[in-house]
């Protein structure tokens, strides 16, 4: 299942297809520019915000509190679908 960093890396991907640079460049830059944009990008979003919440969980005490009552909540959500009661 695609996550928020892969849509919108493909999204991005979609807009640069359509600038004339795109265009311009030859086959091999363009794949490899996809590969980048398709598998890197979005890992290394995911990396970036989860080092982020961290350093601000470590470093402001009520963004903890608050990160830490979404993943209870996420965390309630799950179990509730595979008990399937959503």
């Amino acid at each position: 299942m695609p996550n928020s960093w892969t849509r919108s890396a493909a999204g991005a991907s979609l807009s640069l297809s359509g600038l004339a640079v795109w265009a311009a460049a030859d086959e091999t830059n363009r794949d490899r520019i996809d590969e980048l944009i398709s598998g890197w990008l979005p890992q290394r979003a995911a990396e970036r915000y989860d080092e982020s919440q961290r350093r601000l969980a470590a470093e402001i005490p009520e963004f903890a509190i608050w990160s830490g009552s979404l993943d209870a909540q996420a965390t309630a959500d799950s179990l509730r679908r595979l008990e399937g009661r959503t």
